[in-house]
Formats: structure tokens, C-alpha cells, sequence
């Protein structure tokens, strides 16, 4: 039995690495060198050190595969034989044989071939393995007459000291295991190694289960076959029966939930599962079990509010957020706030469009609302504002691929008043799971507007005015369908943008309302790998005061809801947002949520690919630089990734012609050393590369942010002669690991 962990996707980088190569040419003491013709070369190649890998098979197979395997006791009896069945793919049980000898100095030096609990019998040829070899739950010795041995040869090594000697490798058995006959079989899995949480981001959803077996008819059998069979809480589920030829096939049964409880998969319903065929007149190989992932990545990421407001009035001006946003952000993420008795005109659009979809954001005691809107690959949005002291503008956040948002938004207007309608997106928003809306009155008279899932039963509405309740984040159908609703067709619809990827809507929003006021309390938590809540505020009369932030903010916003706005707001790490009402008719609800995801990739880029040191002498010293000469001329680490990172640096010996060199502190008789500088100060070298630990090259490094550096490579004061003129060559490894 094999268990799958078959992710749509999951790749998780955990660091950049470059590897740098030094070549060079050792000179004779005797000869006189000028120019650069003779090559030491340090090249940089990018490598990625992955985490959880995309594919992983939870029970290991190939060589080494005895680690996790199971053998079970034999249930189906044919002729008073026993018969087994073990945890392993296609290519059938790879397993020792015998144990190997070692010498003191840890290298084998014979494998006793017939004895340990894996062992040949001489006498009838056949395999014996002992109870309880594989696993304690295999109760019984099984005889195996079909298998292959390999390895237990002697071969010739070279160690490190250049001797050599001659070992015998470690000898290993290959053979096909099966169950056959007419009966039932379960097996119990082992538990999965690799759990939710321990998965980066927890964003993780099991869409499927699916149980296969590779059977086969008996020989002679004409009525031969199988189904799959599982147990889950204590109830047995048997799949379709297959009729079985005399070819092998794998038959499968697919579950998308839970069959004993109707619910979706948990890792805990996996551990529990057993899994098994039932057959009749047939072989089976073996079984194995599938799990289908779903990581949704994360499209929507909160930041530290940062103000933005322009500083020109009642025209489009450009607002660039690149000190803010990364490369590749789709959209941001924006607070609008009116701290004034007064109103004022409030607008903002995409960098290039030609929307004008202006109103003001008006109240007596002053409303705020939160909206994403598009920006431009400059990361520049447009902003229109009527008053440069009470308008402010901040940026709470940004959004990734998966989130796309438009340049011109399209109207999705209604026409029918005072009942819920389709609004019907999938032309616009192919595959989405949420829709992004900006909403409008250009009337100073409150109109009645809401908006919900497609097939949601709630019913909620409220009056607004102008751009009181602007930005709306709903979820929608598989069609791209949501409903609104408005009292007056002067209250519209713009379709702004839409979610595909990264955040999970309720049909019916949760209530998450206060009971007290004019105090900051905890609203219900969100799920544990939100980072951002999408919430409806509803006043169901009076344009009371209202207030939404992260746990354990200072953050102070606390002005009128305006009646109906949508909030975006980040949640701490246990899913904690903040709320404050100045009545109870303000009521909140959670109509959907964003998720974290995989951790942004650290990546780096230097500007030289290659360090030519060229032809050295003993006790030569020479600077990471394009002439070699210690001056400002510096090689230059770029952040290319979208997280901060910390960039480490480590060395190796260096190796060819007849003596290596050792990386050592300082240069000596066939020692080296190599030092690097910081960028703070650039003409000293004392960062010193080790091999046998990273040193810190700097910390810190933001996003696009870049560091100068460099090195100074010390020969030793001793050559040998048997080196004159050969290259060396070595390598310096640069890794940047995301900063804490």
C-alpha cells in the first residue's frame, strides 16, 4: 500500500542558493606573471533548496524502501497456504539480506549473507523472512521461492587519505508480493508522517481519497473479480465490482468526502482508514491509497497601514506604492477615511483607466470604508480627493496573483428595485470564487442597497449615500453569480475586479456582532489560517460610530458607518479582529476570508557570474573585483524574491593538482583564507568564510533591496611544486533564507 500526497500544487522554497566556483592556476615561484590570461574562476549558479516537496509518496519505495514498510498477518487462506501482502509500489519489496561487517574505521568489509531476520535458506532456496522483520505486524515467517538477489560484490574504493581497499557492498533481495484466493482483506495504514500543520501556510483543503488496487486473475479463473474495500468509523464500504482478466489492471473507487460521516476528509479520518479488496478467483499486488490536496496560495496580504493620501485636491493624481508593495502585486488594498463634519469628493481607479466614478464620502461626523483597487506593473493607483486635511487614504494591504482587478471596471448596474436579482459575472470573472464590487449613490438620500452569495438565504439591507458603503468583497456560485439588491436605481454596481484563489466564502455570512459599545472587544475568531476577514457592516438605522482592527492594534479609526460599508480587515495569528460599536443596531457579519499560503520565495541575484582570480603565488592576495584590486568596484547581491531575506556565506577547500588547499582563518603551508567585507564597511574584510558553518554576509535584506560586496582571497605562504601550473578549483555558497 502507497499513500500519495498529489498536491494540484506545492512547492515551497525555503532558500536561494548561489554557488560560487573558483578556478584557478597555481605559478611557480620562479616565473613573473602580468596580465590576467591564467584562470581562477569563481562561477555563480542559482540553485533552489525546496521544502515539502510537490510530490511526495508517503511509503518510501526503491532501494532503502524496508524504512515504513509493513508486512501483514495473512487473513485469506487457499490450500492451508498462507498468504501476506506488503506495503510497497509496483516494483514489488527491495530489502537487505544478512547483515554487513564494518572495520573500525566504518567501512563494510563483508556481508554475512545467511544470517539477521532477512537470510536465504541454502537448503530450498527460498527467501525467509522472520516475523516481525518489516514490521510488528507481520505475525508469521514467510518463504519467498521467486526473487532476485543483487549486491555482495567486492569492489575497490579509494578513501580520503588516496588509500584503497577493497569492501563488499551490501547484498539485497528483490521479489513480487501478492494476496490471492476468494475472500475480504483490510489493512490498516500507518499514520501520515506529514500532518496539516506542519504544512507552510495551512491553507490546505483534502478534495478526494481515492483507493486503488493493482489485481489480477488466478490462472485458469474465468469468473475472476475485485473491488475495493475500506473501513472508516467502523463501517466497511465496498467499491464497484470489476471483472479480472489475465492482465493486470488497477481498479480504484474515489471518495470526496467522508462516506460514514457525509463531511470533508480530515488527516485524522486518513490515519484511521484501513483499506483492502475483496476478491474472488484473483491476485492482488497490492493496494495503496491516494490524497488529493487543494493549497490554496495567498492572494491577499495585509501590512502595517501606511498613509497615501495626495497632496493635490478634486483631480486624478498618480499615488506610487512601490516602497510599499512588491513586484508582481495586482492591487491594493485601501482605508478611506473622512474625518470631517463636512463632505468631500473621493475617488481612486486603476493607473490608466478612464473610469470616473467619483462621489463623496460624506457625512456628518464623518464615515470610513475599506476597497481594493488596481494598480498598474509601476504599482501606481490613481486617487481623487476634496480636502488634503480631512481625507486620508491608507494602504492596509495588496494583492497577488489569483486577485485580478481591472483597469475600466464594468457596470453591473440593476434596474429592478426592492428584490433580491442575479448578477451574472462569468464573463468577466471566468472561474471565480469571489467578485470585487465598487458601489455608489449619486444622491445625498439615503438608498437601500445589498448584496449576497447566489442561493444564500440572507436578507440583510441597509441604506447608504454616495461612496458611504463603496468597496464589496462577495463570495459568488460556481456560474459566477451573485444577487443585489437597491431601492433606487440611483445606487450602482461596478464590477471592479475578481477572486479566484486564496480566500473562502460563506453562502451565509456568520454573525459576529458585539453586545457591547464604545469598547474594543474580540470578535468570534476567524478559521486559524486566516490573515484577512471580509466584513459586512450592517446599521440597521442610524449612522452610528463603528470600528475595525487587527488584535491588539493601537489603531484608533472610530467614525460612522455611513449605515452599509464592506471592511477588509487583517486578523492576528488566531484569527483576532477587533470591533467597536457605539450602538448595538451596528451589527457585523463575516461573509468570507482570506487565507495565508505558502511563505513568499527567497531569491537573490549577484552581478558576477564569475570571479577570474588568475595565475596566483604563495601568499598572493587578491579582491573579489573586476581588476582584483581592492577599490569600490564590488560585486552586488539584488533581493529578486518576495520576502526579506538574511544572505549567508560558507566556503570549501579547494581541490586539484596534487595537494588540496584547506580554507582555513588565516593562510598558511596549504591553507587558504577567504574574507568578506560589509557593505557598512567596505575596505574591511572581516567576515570570515568557514566550511564548516555559514557566516552572516549581511541581514535584512528587503524586498528589491540590494548590498555591495566582496572578498579577499589570501593564498598560502607554502606551494607545493607539483602544483606549478595546474588549476584548483572550489566553490563559495550564497544563501539567502527568509529574514525572521
Amino acid at each position: 500500500m502507497k499513500r500519495f500526497i498529489k498536491p494540484k500544487w506545492l512547492s515551497i522554497p525555503i532558500a536561494a542558493i548561489l554557488i560560487v566556483a573558483l578556478l584557478l592556476v597555481v605559478l611557480p615561484p620562479r616565473v613573473s606573471v602580468t596580465g590576467s590570461n591564467g584562470l581562477v574562476s569563481i562561477a555563480l549558479a542559482h540553485e533552489e533548496a525546496s521544502g515539502t516537496p510537490a510530490y511526495q509518496v508517503l511509503i518510501p519505495n526503491g532501494e532503502g524502501s524496508e524504512t515504513g514498510l509493513q508486512v501483514f498477518p495473512p487473513k485469506l487462506q487457499v490450500d492451508g497456504k498462507d498468504n501476506w501482502l506488503a506495503v510497497q509500489s509496483p516494483d514489488g519489496l527491495d530489502v537487505p539480506v544478512g547483515i554487513p561487517a564494518y572495520d573500525t574505521e566504518g567501512d563494510c568489509i563483508s556481508v554475512d549473507r545467511y544470517s539477521g531476520a532477512i537470510k536465504v535458506d541454502s537448503l530450498t532456496s527460498s527467501l525467509v523472512i522472520t516475523a516481525g522483520a518489516l514490521s510488528d505486524k507481520c505475525k508469521y515467517d514467510i518463504e519467498v521461492s521467486d526473487y532476485d538477489l543483487y549486491g555482495g560484490e567486492s569492489q575497490v574504493i579509494t578513501k580520503e587519505d588516496k588509500t584503497q581497499k577493497t569492501v563488499v557492498t551490501d547484498l539485497r533481495a528483490k521479489f513480487r508480493s501478492y494476496v490471492y484466493g476468494s475472500g475480504s482483506d483490510l489493512y490498516q495504514l500507518e499514520d501520515t508522517p506529514q500532518r496539516q500543520e506542519e504544512l507552510a501556510g495551512k491553507s490546505l483543503e483534502i478534495t478526494a481519497v481515492r483507493v486503488y488496487a493493482v489485481v489480477i486473475a488466478e490462472a485458469g479463473a474465468t469468473k475472476a473479480t475485485a473491488s475495493t474495500k475500506i473501513l472508516i468509523d467502523g463501517k466497511k464500504y465496498n467499491g464497484d465490482t470489476i471483472p479480472l482478466t489475465s492482465t493486470e489492471q488497477r481498479i480504484g473507487t474515489t471518495y470526496l468526502t467522508n462516506p460514514a460521516t457525509g463531511l470533508s476528509w480530515t488527516w485524522q479520518d486518513i490515519d484511521d482508514l484501513q483499506v483492502g479488496v475483496t476478491l474472488k478467483d484473483g491476485e492482488l499486488s497490492y493496494v495503496y491509497v491516494e490524497v488529493e490536496l487543494v493549497v490554496h496560495s495567498q492572494t491577499f496580504f495585509p501590512i502595517d497601514p501606511v498613509e497615501v493620501t495626495p497632496g493635490t485636491i478634486n483631480t486624478f493624481v498618480d499615488v506610487d506604492v512601490s516602497a510599499y508593495v512588491p513586484a508582481g502585486a495586482t492591487g491594493v488594498i485601501l482605508h478611506g477615511v473622512n474625518t470631517s463634519s463636512s463632505s468631500y469628493f473621493f475617488g481612486v481607479r486603476k493607473n490608466g483607466s478612464t473610469d470616473i466614478f467619483v462621489s463623496y464620502l460624506a457625512s456628518n461626523n464623518g464615515p470610513h470604508c475599506w476597497l481594493a483597487i488596481g494598480i498598474d506593473e509601476s504599482r501606481i493607483f490613481e486617487a481623487l480627493i476634496g480636502n488634503t486635511t480631512y481625507n486620508d487614504i491608507q494602504l492596509v494591504g495588496y494583492t497577488m496573483s489569483g486577485v485580478t482587478l481591472f483597469t475600466n471596471a464594468y457596470d453591473k448596474s440593476m434596474t429592478t428595485l426592492t428584490t433580491w436579482e442575479d448578477i451574472d459575472c462569468h464573463t468577466e470573472a471566468p472561474s471565480a470564487v469571489g467578485l470585487i464590487f465598487l458601489t455608489s449613490s449619486d444622491s445625498s438620500t439615503y438608498r437601500t442597497v445589498g448584496m449576497r452569495e447566489n442561493g444564500s438565504t440572507d436578507s440583510r439591507t441597509a441604506t447608504s449615500r454616495y461612496h458611504n458603503s463603496l468597496g464589496i468583497i462577495i463570495g459568488c456560485d460556481g456560474g459566477q453569480v451573485c444577487e443585489g439588491y437597491i431601492g433606487n436605481t440611483s445606487m450602482d454596481f461596478k464590477l471592479e475586479g475578481y477572486i479566484t484563489d486564496g480566500c473562502t466564502f460563506n453562502t451565509n455570512a456568520t454573525d459576529v456582532s458585539l453586545g457591547i459599545t464604545n469598547e474594543w472587544l474580540d470578535l468570534a475568531a476567524l478559521p486559524t489560517d486566516s490573515v484577512i476577514g471580509f466584513i459586512e457592516v450592517a446599521s440597521s438605522s442610524g449612522k452610528y460610530y463603528y470600528g475595525l482592527r487587527e488584535n491588539g492594534s493601537a489603531e484608533d479609526i472610530y467614525k460612522e458607518s455611513g449605515h452599509h460599508p464592506w471592511a477588509i480587515v487583517e486578523c492576528d495569528a488566531s484569527g483576532i479582529i477587533e470591533g467597536k460599536i457605539a450602538n448595538t443596531n451596528t451589527d457585523f457579519f463575516v461573509v468570507g476570508y482570506a487565507t495565508g499560503g505558502p511563505p513568499p520565495e527567497p531569491e537573490i541575484t549577484n552581478t558576477q557570474a564569475t570571479w577570474n582570480i588568475g595565475h596566483v603565488q604563495a601568499g598572493n592576495v587578491k579582491y573579489f573585483s573586476v581588476n582584483g584590486e581592492q577599490d569600490d568596484d564590488y560585486a552586488l547581491i539584488t533581493n529578486t524574491g518576495g520576502v526579506a531575506v538574511d544572505v549567508q556565506i560558507q566556503g570549501l577547500d579547494i581541490e586539484g593538482g596534487s595537494y588540496d588547499w584547506t580554507l582555513g582563518s588565516s593562510a598558511g603551508d596549504q591553507t587558504y583564507s577567504l574574507y568578506a567585507n560589509s557593505e557598512a564597511s567596505p575596505t574591511v574584510y572581516d567576515i570570515e568564510v568557514k566550511k564548516a558553518d555559514y557566516s552572516y554576509l549581511c541581514e535584512d535584506l528587503a524586498v528589491e533591496g540590494t548590498y555591495n560586496w566582496s572578498m579577499k582571497f589570501t593564498a598560502p605562504t607554502a606551494l607545493n611544486p607539483a602544483d606549478d601550473g595546474l588549476q584548483k578549483s572550489t566553490t563559495i555558497t550564497l544563501v539567502a533564507i527568509a529574514a525572521d
